[in-house]
């Protein structure tokens, strides 16, 4: 039940590289709140997960609403964005299940995402450690399915690709906070 979002961000810093600029600001305010959002278990009816009462009085009025049916659940998508960032919640029972946020990245690292440090990712590195190395990611999707929690973190690099489209992209996916999979596309040396 998740659904995917892609985005490049734009890296827009002062002159003082320890200054962040006010968009800067509000994308890293927006991904804090993002990371106050509590998530239910699917497999639990979402039992646990912030309200949606509880996640329109942190993010404020939604810019969108959607519900459909997904494999036969009612599920509920609310979306909100901020700057160029958007953040997206879906529900079921009334309560998160998961969450996506977007074009959030107002920080970028020197360790850009080669295909030499593609390589170096090992299974069961951790989030933390390649957050460490590489900054968050352009986008990030969590949710919790029996028990395991999950999270999609996707990079739109810093590298030339080969085709019009700029489509290098790395996708990491970890469980309980440890690399199970990932994926490339276009990915130079």
């Amino acid at each position: 039940l998740a659904i995917a979002l892609g985005g490049c961000s734009s890296n827009n810093k002062s002159s003082n590289s320890n200054t962040l600029t006010k968009t800067e600001l509000q994308k890293k305010a927006f991904k804090e709140k993002y990371d106050e959002i509590k998530l239910g278990d699917i497999s639990k009816k979402g039992g646990g997960g912030a309200s949606i009462t509880e996640t329109t009085e942190l993010l404020g009025k939604p810019k969108s609403t959607k519900t459909t049916l997904v494999n036969g659940l009612k599920i509920k998508t609310i979306g909100w964005t901020k700057t160029s960032a958007a953040l997206v919640v879906q529900f079921y029972n009334k309560k998160a299940i998961t969450k996506t946020i977007t074009n959030f990245k107002w920080e970028k690292t020197a360790g850009k995402l080669t295909l030499k440090s593609y390589n170096k990712v090992k299974e069961n590195s951790s989030y933390t450690s390649l957050v460490k190395k590489h900054g968050q990611p352009d986008t990030l999707n969590e949710n919790i399915v029996m028990g395991k929690k999950n999270k999609i973190a996707f990079y739109q690099t810093k590298t030339k690709s080969k085709s019009e489209n700029n489509s290098n992209r790395v996708t990491f996916v970890f469980s309980d906070n440890k690399l199970v999979s990932k994926t490339k596309a276009e990915l130079s040396k």
